[in-house]
Protein backbone atom coordinates (compact mmCIF):
# COMPACT_ATOMS: atom_id res chain seq x y z
CA UNK A 1 0.00 0.00 0.00
CA UNK A 2 3.17 2.31 0.94
CA UNK A 3 4.33 1.56 -2.53
CA UNK A 4 1.48 2.42 -4.32
CA UNK A 5 1.26 5.94 -2.16
CA UNK A 6 4.66 7.04 -3.53
CA UNK A 7 3.91 5.95 -7.10
CA UNK A 8 1.08 8.10 -7.48
CA UNK A 9 2.82 10.85 -5.36
CA UNK A 10 5.74 10.36 -8.33
CA UNK A 11 3.17 10.39 -11.06
CA UNK A 12 1.22 13.47 -9.48
CA UNK A 13 4.65 15.70 -9.49
CA UNK A 14 5.74 14.63 -12.37
CA UNK A 15 2.59 15.97 -13.94
CA UNK A 16 2.75 19.54 -12.14
CA UNK A 17 6.35 19.31 -13.25
CA UNK A 18 5.27 18.99 -16.96
CA UNK A 19 2.19 21.53 -16.15
CA UNK A 20 4.91 23.79 -15.09
CA UNK A 21 7.64 23.28 -18.28
CA UNK A 22 4.26 23.76 -20.83
CA UNK A 23 3.32 26.88 -19.20
CA UNK A 24 6.71 28.37 -19.48
CA UNK A 25 6.91 27.38 -23.01
CA UNK A 26 3.69 28.81 -23.45
CA UNK A 27 4.68 32.03 -22.11
CA UNK A 28 7.84 32.27 -23.53
CA UNK A 29 6.18 32.24 -26.89
CA UNK A 30 5.44 36.35 -26.02
CA UNK A 31 8.87 37.37 -25.45
CA UNK A 32 12.31 39.45 -27.03
CA UNK A 33 15.32 38.97 -26.85
CA UNK A 34 18.42 41.07 -26.29
CA UNK A 35 20.95 40.86 -29.44
CA UNK A 36 22.97 43.70 -28.73
CA UNK A 37 23.81 45.59 -25.12
CA UNK A 38 26.53 48.39 -24.72
CA UNK A 39 26.38 50.25 -21.20
CA UNK A 40 23.85 49.86 -18.67
CA UNK A 41 20.45 48.55 -19.64
CA UNK A 42 18.24 47.54 -17.28
CA UNK A 43 14.97 45.09 -17.33
CA UNK A 44 12.46 45.74 -14.64
CA UNK A 45 10.21 42.60 -14.48
CA UNK A 46 6.48 43.28 -14.25
CA UNK A 47 6.55 40.52 -11.11
CA UNK A 48 8.36 42.11 -7.76
CA UNK A 49 9.45 44.91 -9.78
CA UNK A 50 12.76 43.13 -9.61
CA UNK A 51 15.49 45.06 -11.16
CA UNK A 52 17.98 42.92 -13.45
CA UNK A 53 20.64 44.52 -15.69
CA UNK A 54 20.42 43.09 -19.29
CA UNK A 55 23.02 41.27 -21.45
CA UNK A 56 23.00 39.83 -24.83
CA UNK A 57 20.83 36.88 -25.32
CA UNK A 58 18.98 37.86 -22.16
CA UNK A 59 15.21 36.95 -22.65
CA UNK A 60 12.55 40.11 -21.81
CA UNK A 61 8.52 39.25 -21.64
CA UNK A 62 5.32 41.28 -21.78
CA UNK A 63 4.93 43.93 -18.71
CA UNK A 64 8.76 44.38 -18.55
CA UNK A 65 10.20 48.02 -18.35
CA UNK A 66 13.44 48.51 -20.23
CA UNK A 67 15.81 51.24 -19.37
CA UNK A 68 19.07 52.45 -21.28
CA UNK A 69 21.36 54.97 -19.43
CA UNK A 70 23.51 57.42 -20.40
CA UNK A 71 25.54 56.34 -23.32
CA UNK A 72 24.05 53.18 -23.46
CA UNK A 73 22.45 51.30 -26.18
CA UNK A 74 21.06 47.63 -27.19
CA UNK A 75 18.67 46.27 -29.75
CA UNK A 76 15.96 43.75 -28.75
CA UNK A 77 14.48 41.36 -31.23
CA UNK A 78 10.91 40.35 -31.13
CA UNK A 79 9.11 37.08 -31.51
CA UNK A 80 8.46 37.64 -34.98
CA UNK A 81 11.72 39.01 -36.12
CA UNK A 82 10.91 42.70 -35.59
CA UNK A 83 13.57 44.62 -33.96
CA UNK A 84 14.02 47.60 -31.72
CA UNK A 85 16.92 49.73 -31.78
CA UNK A 86 17.28 51.37 -28.09
CA UNK A 87 19.28 54.85 -27.81
CA UNK A 88 20.33 56.37 -24.71
CA UNK A 89 18.47 57.47 -22.07
CA UNK A 90 15.74 55.87 -22.67
CA UNK A 91 12.69 54.01 -20.69
CA UNK A 92 10.02 52.10 -22.39
CA UNK A 93 7.36 49.29 -21.48
CA UNK A 94 7.06 46.46 -23.32
CA UNK A 95 2.28 47.01 -22.94
CA UNK A 96 1.45 43.69 -25.17
CA UNK A 97 2.96 41.31 -27.12
CA UNK A 98 0.65 38.63 -28.33
CA UNK A 99 1.99 35.88 -30.93
CA UNK A 100 -0.06 34.45 -32.67
CA UNK A 101 -0.76 30.36 -32.69
CA UNK A 102 -1.28 30.26 -36.26
CA UNK A 103 -2.09 32.40 -39.42
CA UNK A 104 -5.53 33.38 -38.89
CA UNK A 105 -4.69 34.90 -35.11
CA UNK A 106 -3.56 38.81 -34.64
CA UNK A 107 -0.22 39.75 -33.74
CA UNK A 108 -0.17 42.38 -31.39
CA UNK A 109 3.04 44.60 -29.89
CA UNK A 110 2.37 47.42 -28.23
CA UNK A 111 4.87 49.72 -26.71
CA UNK A 112 5.13 52.55 -23.98
CA UNK A 113 7.05 55.13 -24.65
CA UNK A 114 8.45 57.40 -21.18
CA UNK A 115 11.64 58.92 -22.42
CA UNK A 116 14.02 58.66 -25.33
CA UNK A 117 13.84 57.43 -28.32
CA UNK A 118 13.40 54.12 -30.50
CA UNK A 119 13.94 53.04 -33.90
CA UNK A 120 11.68 50.28 -35.30
CA UNK A 121 12.09 48.12 -38.02
CA UNK A 122 9.09 45.69 -38.23
CA UNK A 123 8.20 42.83 -40.04
CA UNK A 124 4.82 42.82 -42.10
CA UNK A 125 1.59 41.99 -40.20
CA UNK A 126 -0.10 38.87 -40.93
CA UNK A 127 -3.60 39.74 -40.53
CA UNK A 128 -5.79 43.01 -41.20
CA UNK A 129 -6.44 43.40 -37.59
CA UNK A 130 -2.93 42.57 -36.36
CA UNK A 131 -0.94 45.70 -35.37
CA UNK A 132 2.68 47.11 -34.18
CA UNK A 133 2.45 50.50 -32.16
CA UNK A 134 4.01 52.81 -29.82
CA UNK A 135 2.41 55.45 -27.39
CA UNK A 136 4.49 58.12 -26.19
CA UNK A 137 2.72 61.05 -24.64
CA UNK A 138 -0.62 60.46 -25.56
CA UNK A 139 0.30 60.17 -29.10
CA UNK A 140 0.34 56.65 -31.34
CA UNK A 141 2.30 55.46 -33.90
CA UNK A 142 1.55 52.21 -35.59
CA UNK A 143 2.66 50.59 -38.92
CA UNK A 144 2.34 47.65 -40.85
CA UNK A 145 6.12 46.92 -42.25
CA UNK A 146 8.08 49.82 -42.06
CA UNK A 147 11.38 50.98 -40.31
CA UNK A 148 10.66 54.35 -38.32
CA UNK A 149 12.21 56.02 -35.27
CA UNK A 150 9.85 57.66 -32.44
CA UNK A 151 11.14 59.89 -29.51
CA UNK A 152 10.25 61.82 -26.56
CA UNK A 153 11.45 64.40 -24.43
CA UNK A 154 9.73 62.78 -21.85
CA UNK A 155 7.76 65.69 -20.15
CA UNK A 156 4.98 66.09 -18.64
CA UNK A 157 3.56 67.99 -21.85
CA UNK A 158 5.87 66.26 -24.49
CA UNK A 159 7.40 66.70 -27.74
CA UNK A 160 6.66 63.76 -29.58
CA UNK A 161 8.66 63.41 -32.74
CA UNK A 162 8.55 60.92 -35.45
CA UNK A 163 11.00 60.28 -38.59
CA UNK A 164 9.53 57.92 -41.48
CA UNK A 165 12.05 55.89 -43.38
CA UNK A 166 10.20 53.06 -45.36
CA UNK A 167 7.02 52.25 -45.63
CA UNK A 168 3.86 54.17 -44.21
CA UNK A 169 2.99 55.04 -40.59
CA UNK A 170 0.25 56.35 -39.24
CA UNK A 171 -0.11 58.71 -36.21
CA UNK A 172 -2.85 59.47 -33.57
CA UNK A 173 -2.77 62.43 -31.96
CA UNK A 174 -4.32 63.25 -28.39
CA UNK A 175 -7.66 64.39 -30.19
CA UNK A 176 -7.98 61.02 -31.67
CA UNK A 177 -7.05 62.41 -35.23
CA UNK A 178 -5.38 60.00 -37.34
CA UNK A 179 -2.39 60.94 -40.12
CA UNK A 180 -0.67 58.73 -42.37
CA UNK A 181 3.30 59.48 -43.01
CA UNK A 182 5.50 58.15 -46.00
CA UNK A 183 9.80 57.90 -46.32
CA UNK A 184 11.02 60.78 -45.85
CA UNK A 185 8.14 62.69 -43.19
CA UNK A 186 9.76 64.00 -39.50
CA UNK A 187 6.68 65.36 -37.80
CA UNK A 188 6.83 66.81 -33.88
CA UNK A 189 3.71 66.89 -32.16
CA UNK A 190 3.38 69.00 -29.00
CA UNK A 191 0.27 70.28 -27.37
CA UNK A 192 -1.92 68.82 -30.49
CA UNK A 193 0.05 70.64 -32.66
CA UNK A 194 1.78 69.31 -35.84
CA UNK A 195 5.29 70.95 -37.32
CA UNK A 196 6.54 69.37 -40.10
CA UNK A 197 10.35 69.25 -39.26
CA UNK A 198 11.26 68.19 -42.98
CA UNK A 199 10.85 71.88 -44.19
CA UNK A 200 13.77 72.41 -41.92
CA UNK A 201 16.09 69.21 -42.71
CA UNK A 202 17.63 69.07 -45.77
CA UNK A 203 16.29 66.49 -47.43
CA UNK A 204 12.07 67.41 -47.79
CA UNK A 205 9.72 64.94 -48.10
CA UNK A 206 8.20 65.36 -51.69
CA UNK A 207 4.69 65.38 -50.78
CA UNK A 208 3.34 65.49 -54.25
CA UNK A 209 5.21 61.59 -54.91
CA UNK A 210 3.89 60.37 -51.46
CA UNK A 211 0.16 61.41 -51.47
CA UNK A 212 0.27 62.55 -47.83
CA UNK A 213 -1.31 66.24 -48.77
CA UNK A 214 -3.92 65.02 -50.65
CA UNK A 215 -4.31 61.81 -48.51
CA UNK A 216 -4.79 64.53 -45.13
CA UNK A 217 -7.04 66.90 -47.76
CA UNK A 218 -9.25 63.83 -49.08
CA UNK A 219 -9.94 63.01 -44.68
CA UNK A 220 -11.10 66.32 -43.70
CA UNK A 221 -13.03 66.63 -47.14
CA UNK A 222 -14.61 63.22 -46.20
CA UNK A 223 -15.84 64.70 -43.05
CA UNK A 224 -17.17 67.90 -44.12
CA UNK A 225 -19.26 66.26 -46.72
CA UNK A 226 -19.84 62.95 -45.60
CA UNK A 227 -19.73 63.45 -41.51
CA UNK A 228 -17.26 60.17 -41.73
CA UNK A 229 -14.09 59.89 -39.88
CA UNK A 230 -13.48 56.84 -41.98
CA UNK A 231 -11.39 57.24 -45.98
CA UNK A 232 -10.58 54.82 -48.02
CA UNK A 233 -7.61 55.58 -50.59
CA UNK A 234 -4.78 53.77 -52.40
CA UNK A 235 -1.21 55.71 -51.66
CA UNK A 236 1.67 54.34 -53.54
CA UNK A 237 0.01 50.98 -54.45
CA UNK A 238 -1.04 50.56 -50.90
CA UNK A 239 -4.58 50.86 -49.66
CA UNK A 240 -5.37 52.49 -46.78
CA UNK A 241 -8.27 53.50 -44.68
CA UNK A 242 -8.67 56.16 -41.93
CA UNK A 243 -10.83 55.54 -39.29
CA UNK A 244 -11.14 56.32 -35.23
CA UNK A 245 -8.93 54.35 -33.35
CA UNK A 246 -10.26 52.38 -30.85
CA UNK A 247 -7.98 50.69 -27.81
CA UNK A 248 -6.75 51.12 -24.59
Amino acid sequence: MELVKKTLFAFVLMGLLISSVWADNQTNQNQGIFTAVTGKVEVKTKKGHKTKTAEKDMTVFQGDRIIAKDQSTATLRLFDGSALDISPNTEFVLSKLQKPTDATQDKILRFKLIVGKLFAAVQKLTTSKSSFEIEAGGVVCGVRGTKFSFESDGKSNPQVKLRVFEGVVYAIDTKGNKFFFHPGSYVKFEKDIQTDLSKLSNTPPDNSSTGLNDLNQQFKDNIIVNQNKTLNSVQGGSNVTIKPYVGN
